[in-house]
């Protein structure tokens, strides 16, 4: 719920989403990392980084507050 609420909050820096962009991800002031706006057939749409483990691609899902374009 906490996410929802912060969604389109004043002062937060939430650059438009576009799937299949890259973005600097942020929760509560720390900077997560690089990560992917991708719509997932489990999670639906949104921040996910993609790694390779034991040969499988691996998503990691992102929850975020800020985020912005690279």
């Amino acid at each position: 719920m906490e996410l929802i609420l912060k969604e389109g909050e004043i002062g937060l820096v939430q650059d438009t989403k576009i799937i299949g962009c890259l973005y600097n991800v942020f929760r509560d002031n720390k900077d997560l990392g690089i990560a992917i706006y991708l719509e997932d057939d489990n999670h639906g749409e949104g921040f996910f980084k993609i790694t390779t483990r034991n040969g499988q691609n691996v998503r990691t899902v992102f929850v975020v507050d800020e985020w912005k374009i690279l």
